[in-house]
């Protein structure tokens, strides 16, 4: 001992050499040279023979062979050989690792030196420790046998120094946990054992003393427990807690950790309310997003070349290779057994209660839970009328003559934004007759109702230019509008966004559902239009000469759009059909009227708050703007209609109104609501809610005057018409005349 401590000491050459680092280059050339010829080997023999096997480490200053012996095995360490051949330091560490640390452990090396190595002040080199076990590792036959005391080692070590560890150290520890912890091997008693953590004041330090197996030995079923066990500690797993939950976690951090949880669970059979490590991770929603993102990344490359998700592959239950499976699984595994644990337990109760009470409760809890969101809604909606309109005069708001045959013309000049940029004020409309004549009567209501309506479609009509019509009689805005109109086509849009109140018109869905919705969401929705596309043959296609391009003729413009870029020489075939068939109806009903679509939303959001509308989908904006498209129930009608001026239900002339009415068409009889209320189609939930309510009011005993009507108060007056011939006429010419107040 004393001739090995004096030729590895570098002050024994210092004053023959009087070069500091000839010495240090002779010292590690002496080492080295041990090294090769087993001396940790040899260390680990004297070790055993020469300690008692009772030595703990905190009784080293009692014995100085220990401390002698401690020093022998770190000096090698601390060397850097840099005059030695390549590789001699990744060769020191391997020996040390091979030779002294990975063994069976005795009980002197148990109870004394990995407590020592894992004092910080002795300064082990646990980084240099840790890159070189990458390599010892990955290449060293016995990694199986000799994982069990390794794996020990580095958890004992690492619980100490990972406060001192570089970003690149801690790496390197998470990597060699991820090694080791596979070569584990899993006893009947440790597949058995549950760890009980629940107890708050557990000491996470105590580890359970060996008992001495096999001439002084830990065995290997002991040593596999307390690796798991200090695993388990609070400092341990605060310390892996800690890699990830850092701000600068790497995608290569998270793939290690879910390796090492995996194999928790998997091989060793572990809980995850067991373990602190995996109940920590599985409420710590950056973890499973991070996690979650990576499983959703993972690809692979197809024998076509593409790009395709292993999770897709996993869905559809297609074959994967090995190397697929062991990136994806771990992971998945791992995702799902930790959200599992966020999910809400639901039991059958929730489903069906336990008593009759109960429902009778929660029924009578939802229908005021019901009524007060309704309340609240109309309080919503009064209050912002109440801001906007306020309870000012009666004629104040906004005042507009029109002429009613130059009905667009005029509301578009005078209801522009310029003119009336809030358009959110109460309107009253003043209407000139077709010679120029005031039509008589007051707009309270009515005859802005019937103003909006004849506006509304004269600006949907296909005639001026806005709109088009489909197969089935729907509508949707005009490609060529810009080309008859000019640069200015949008204004009109968004005048007719602003002026739409209430919709007489089957608008097509796709500009209700752009207008709520983005341009794009209408694509899949309606590419049932291209379907008897799909059918054609080859001999189809090579017939017409359809190229990715759309030619547009209008008038005397023609113009020439590409699907795709270059798409005017690339040539339809049964291969690309359906790319072809997507791309068209994206232009149609996207690109091509994108414009349109978004100057009428903008126009509308103008004067009403879009997020209410948003509550519903397009169909149901249909009937909440345009009423409900079903027939009239005259039965309904009748029974929420009241009579005035000396009208009653059994009155002889009012059971022939009746009775002419329940002749009329279907189409007849909207005319003959929209001539009373000015509006075609019954309230949506009756005529209960038509307020104020449908009234027949006596229009005198003249014979020849025609039934009139006040729209803003539901009001028809009509004369004592006996015969049944005679109402029906001049029922019919006043529904017919589209004249308001002026047949009065």
């Amino acid at each position: 001992m004393r001739m090995l401590e004096v030729f590895s000491s570098e002050k024994i050459y210092l004053p023959v050499l009087q070069d500091s680092s000839a010495a240090t280059a002779l010292t590690e050339q002496i080492l080295h040279y041990m090294v090769q010829k087993g001396y940790y080997r040899s260390l680990y023999v004297l070790v055993n023979h020469k300690l008692p096997s009772s030595l703990e480490y905190s009784d080293a200053p009692s014995v100085p062979l220990a401390h002698t012996l401690l020093e022998h095995l770190l000096k090698p360490l601390h060397f850097t050989y840099s005059s030695c051949p390549v590789g001699a330091r990744q060769f020191v560490f391997s020996a040390f690792t091979e030779q002294f640390i990975s063994p069976p452990f005795t009980e002197q090396v148990f109870h004394f030196f990995v407590p020592a190595l894992a004092d910080p002040r002795l300064s082990f080199p646990f980084h240099d420790f840790l890159w070189s076990l990458q390599a010892t590792v990955a290449s060293s036959s016995m990694a199986q046998a000799q994982a069990p005391w390794l794996f020990y080692f580095v958890l004992s070590v690492g619980e100490i120094s990972l406060g001192s560890l570089s970003e690149e150290g801690l790496l390197l520890y998470l990597s060699t946990l991820q090694g080791l912890l596979p070569l584990l091997p899993v006893t009947e008693s440790r597949s058995r054992m549950e760890i009980n953590s629940d107890s708050e004041d557990e000491d996470d330090n105590a580890v359970r003393r060996p008992t001495p197996q096999d001439e002084g030995r830990i065995s290997v079923q002991l040593i596999t427990e307390l690796c798991v066990q200090k695993l388990d500690t609070k400092q341990q797993t605060n310390a892996l807690l800690a890699l990830v939950w850092r701000d600068s976690a790497s995608e290569d951090v998270f793939t290690m950790m879910a390796s090492i949880c995996h194999t928790l669970m998997v091989q060793h059979r572990m809980m995850v309310p067991k373990v602190r490590l995996l109940y920590s991770l599985a409420f710590n929603a950056r973890f499973l997003r991070h996690l979650w993102h990576l499983i959703t990344s993972m690809r692979t490359k197809m024998i076509t070349g593409s790009l395709v998700p292993l999770l897709q592959l996993m869905s559809r239950g297609s074959p994967m290779s090995a190397e697929d499976s062991s990136r994806i699984i771990p992971l998945f595994y791992l995702f799902s057994s930790l959200f599992s644990h966020s999910l809400i337990s639901i039991h059958d109760t929730e489903f069906f209660g336990d008593s009759l009470d109960g429902n009778r409760r929660l029924l009578t809890h939802i229908h005021r839970s019901i009524e007060l969101i309704i309340s609240t809604t109309f309080q919503l909606i009064y209050a912002d009328k109440r801001d906007v309109q306020g309870d000012g005069p009666f004629l104040d708001g906004i005042n507009v003559t029109i002429r009613r045959n130059y009905i667009y013309e005029d509301a578009y000049d005078k209801l522009s934004p310029e003119n009336e940029p809030d358009l959110k004020k109460r309107i009253r409309v003043h209407l000139l007759n077709a010679h120029g004549l005031d039509e008589a009567g007051i707009d309270g209501g009515g005859i802005f109702r019937e103003f909006l309506s004849e506006l509304l479609k004269s600006g949907f009509n296909p005639n001026q230019g806005f709109f088009r019509t489909t197969n089935e009689g729907l509508l949707f805005p005009s490609p060529t509008a810009e080309m008859l109109i000019g640069e200015s086509f949008t204004r009109h849009y968004y005048f007719l966004g602003r002026i739409l109140g209430k919709v007489d018109l089957p608008v097509f869905i796709l500009i209700i559902q752009t207008t709520f919705t983005s341009c794009a969401a209408g694509v899949l929705k309606h590419l049932s239009l291209k379907k008897p596309y799909r059918r054609i043959s080859s001999e189809v296609f090579t017939q017409y000469n359809l190229v990715f391009s759309i030619s547009s003729f209008f008038l005397w413009f023609f113009q020439v759009v590409e699907l795709k870029p270059g798409g005017k020489d690339i040539p339809v075939t049964t291969a690309n059909r359906i790319a072809y068939i997507h791309l068209v109806a994206d232009y149609r009903l996207n690109k091509q009227i994108r414009a349109h679509c978004l100057a009428f939303r903008q126009g509308l959001a103008n004067v009403v708050n879009l997020e209410w509308l948003r509550m519903f989908d397009q169909q149901e904006i249909q009937v909440l703007i345009s009423g409900a498209h079903v027939p009239i129930c005259l039965d309904d009608l009748k029974k929420f209609t009241n009579y005035s001026g000396g009208y009653s239900a059994t009155h002889p002339v009012i059971k022939i109104f009746w009775d002419v009415v329940e002749n009329f068409s279907d189409d007849e009889k909207r005319k003959l609501l929209k001539f009373v209320t000015s509006c075609s189609r019954p309230p949506l939930l009756g005529f209960k809610e038509l307020y104020p309510a449908f009234c027949i009011h006596n229009g005198g005993n003249d014979l020849e005057r025609l039934p009139t009507a006040s729209t803003c108060m539901n009001l028809l007056k009509l004369p004592e018409f006996c015969d049944e011939q005679l109402m029906k006429s001049k029922l019919l010419y006043a529904i017919e005349s589209s004249s308001g107040f002026e047949l009065s």
